[in-house]
């Protein structure tokens, strides 16, 4: 039975790698679509520099501008969208915590018990051992 508990544990905690990772994984992405939108902000800002100065850059600065919004759009639907599975991906980690919580409590009451028995029955020995002796030291 402690082998059972054990592996249960073991998997458990497994599965909680596995959905932690997961989160990470999740996390580190929207943090790269983040860095892409602060990198089109400073790539923004230095086109704008350049067409300030005139000439062919200022005539394309709109379609840049325009290409430059719409994939900071695109980026920030993509945030939104991982916003979710982040959310859904900490309620998992939360849920799997909870459950390896309640197998270690089990496994800790067990062993508690398990040991209350042997203390019981260790403790009986030695009171039947005593009652014996102290039979023999009356009977003498």
């Amino acid at each position: 039975m402690r082998g059972r508990i054990d592996g249960i544990i073991r998997l458990q905690r497994w599965q909680l790698d596995e959905k932690r990772r997961n989160l990470a994984e999740l996390e580190g992405m929207r943090q790269d679509f983040e860095m892409r939108i602060a990198h089109l902000d400073a790539e923004l800002e230095q086109e704008k520099a350049v067409a300030s100065q005139g000439g062919e850059a200022a005539f394309r600065f709109s379609e840049f501008v325009a290409a430059t919004m719409a994939r900071k759009q695109a980026l920030r639907d993509s945030i939104r969208n991982i916003d979710k599975e982040i959310e859904a991906a900490r309620e998992d980690v939360a849920q799997a915590f909870q459950d390896l919580k309640k197998l270690e409590t089990v496994d800790a009451r067990q062993q508690q018990e398990r040991k209350a028995q042997r203390d019981r029955r260790q403790q009986a020995a030695l009171d039947e051992m005593a009652i014996m002796r102290h039979g023999r030291a009356s009977g003498q």
